[in-house]
């Protein structure tokens, strides 16, 4: 059975453009951030 995972991000002022709109290329790196917390307690890492 799968386990829920949620990670929340917190957007900065600096990923936004004047709209308000999160710029394309921050999703990568929420992604790897979200990837990263996921793997934590299972004690893999992202290291090699």
């Amino acid at each position: 059975m799968a386990t829920e995972f949620i990670h929340t991000v917190n957007v900065r002022y600096l990923e936004v453009d004047a709209q308000g709109v999160v710029f394309n290329m921050w999703y990568l790196a929420y992604v790897d951030d979200a990837m990263t917390a996921f793997m934590a307690p299972t004690g893999c890492t992202t290291r090699t």
